[in-house]
């Protein structure tokens, strides 16, 4: 919460305990309310609209990466693919969560492919459909 200069924007719910909300705003988060038991992120994204921010990475994991792509609220989808493989049945996946059918998924269109490094990571970047 403390480190370099970037603007701290927490979305949490009703049933966020107060003490810890009165904590995050004495070090200078900026903290909204948009949900029950979960955020609403079409909302969350209205006000980060308001605030006048345009660019959002996202951090949360597949379940959260889901109902992003799943409520189309990504315009742009960026994947790193690393050298290695790890993982099983169990593992994380990119779009955890309940699953979409294929005729509800999402389109995407390639928009650039970079190796970055020399072991051979290679970033793809694609635009998402809202359709």
């Amino acid at each position: 919460m403390t480190a370099g200069p970037a603007r701290r924007v927490i979305f949490t719910t009703v049933q966020a305990a107060p003490a810890k909300i009165s904590t995050l705003l004495e070090h200078g988060a900026e903290v909204f309310i948009t949900g029950e038991k979960r955020v609403h992120l079409e909302k969350a994204f209205e006000l980060l609209y308001t605030l006048g921010i345009r660019r959002v990475m996202v951090e949360g994991g597949g379940t959260l990466n889901f109902e992003l792509l799943r409520q189309r609220l990504v315009d742009e989808l960026h994947v790193y693919m690393a050298p290695k493989i790890f993982g099983g049945q169990t593992a994380p996946t990119l779009a955890d969560g309940e699953g979409l059918i294929e005729s509800a998924g999402l389109n995407l269109k390639l928009i650039d492919t970079r190796v970055l490094d020399e072991t051979g990571g290679l970033h793809i970047r694609y635009q998402c459909s809202k359709e």
